[in-house]
């Protein structure tokens, strides 16, 4: 009897809870947020970064797998950073190597 009670009280929480979550916020006056239509100048940004990103992934992937089966200690990463160093420069940005009192990684 009493397993039977705390069945039943079990299904009736389960109820009174889908109810708060689901049927309750309908009720309300407020409206529901909507996120505002993209602007062409938006839109056509988003599809030339999304060009660019789909070029450069294949070799991000190469970069993340190579590290991945390469792993160097915390703090003494020199051929990962060398890698990443690389990569940076030959896509045009410029690089300041090391960090002051720091003789360890980059």
């Amino acid at each position: 009897m009493i397993a039977r009670t705390k069945n039943i009280l079990g299904i009736c929480l389960s109820f009174l809870c889908l109810f708060i979550l689901f049927l309750l916020p309908g009720f309300s006056d407020e409206k529901p947020q909507v996120i505002p239509l993209e602007s062409a100048q938006n839109t056509q940004l988003r599809k030339a970064l999304d060009a660019e990103i789909d070029v450069l992934s294949g070799r991000l992937f190469e970069m993340n797998d190579w590290m991945y089966h390469h792993p160097e200690p915390g703090f003494l990463e020199f051929k990962a950073a060398a890698l990443l160093i690389e990569e940076l420069k030959k896509n045009g940005f410029t690089v300041e190597e090391g960090v002051p009192g720091f003789t360890h990684g980059l």
